[in-house]
């Protein structure tokens, strides 16, 4: 526990080193409800030679018979193209609903869920995860790892730069990504406690 608490001090203070110096890539995204703009998302890909950190933001204001507000915040870090760590945390109505630690250490992933212990993930190098959906076209990618789930989602291509993610076990859950110029322009996304379309910002 000491350990993973000062590995987590010490990834916080390189991503605040980093992102002041590192060449950055920001995307922001009109979250939509029944053609409503409910919300915003705000994400950053910083790269410094082999190290990327990825953070992903969203705030979603609404009202389904009663106000809600989530927030959802991602923060991973990749190295060499392998998954290094990741954190999430998904607040409603400012009461934490998911928080969630992946780090690789000694070539094994593990996996914790606000502050149980620790699980290993049967897993091999991870190349490709949520957070990379808005950033790369996933050309090629059956699989991805969920951040947030700490487990594998399958992807399949639809139509031309348009791809459907679906998880396991829940079949009638599925989110569609549409491209273009290799980067996200439109998703239509059900997250559980709301369904909604992401639309590329003009401004």
């Amino acid at each position: 526990m000491l350990r993973e608490k000062l590995c987590l001090v010490l990834f916080i203070f390189l991503a605040h080193v980093f992102t002041s110096t590192a060449q950055q890539k920001t995307l922001l995204f009109d979250i939509l409800h029944k053609d409503k703009k409910i919300g915003k998302l705000h994400a950053t890909k910083n790269v410094n030679d082999s190290l990327i950190i990825y953070t992903s933001n969203t705030e979603i204001s609404t009202k389904i018979i009663t106000p809600i507000n989530v927030l959802y915040s991602y923060l991973v870090v990749y190295k060499d193209n392998i998954l290094q760590e990741a954190k999430t945390l998904i607040k409603v109505n400012d009461k934490i609903r998911t928080q969630t630690h992946t780090l690789y250490r000694d070539g094994v992933y593990y996996f914790s869920e606000k502050e149980n212990n620790s699980q290993r993930l049967d897993a091999k190098k991870i190349t490709y995860s949520t957070v990379k959906l808005m950033f790369e076209e996933p050309k090629n990618i059956t699989s991805l790892f969920a951040e947030e789930h700490g487990n594998f989602h399958k992807l399949a291509p639809t139509t031309l730069h348009a791809y459907k993610k679906t998880i396991p076990g829940e079949s009638r859950k599925e989110n569609t990504y549409i491209y273009k110029n290799g980067t996200l322009a439109k998703g239509i996304l059900d997250v559980g406690i709301i369904s909604f379309e992401l639309q590329k910002a003009t401004n």
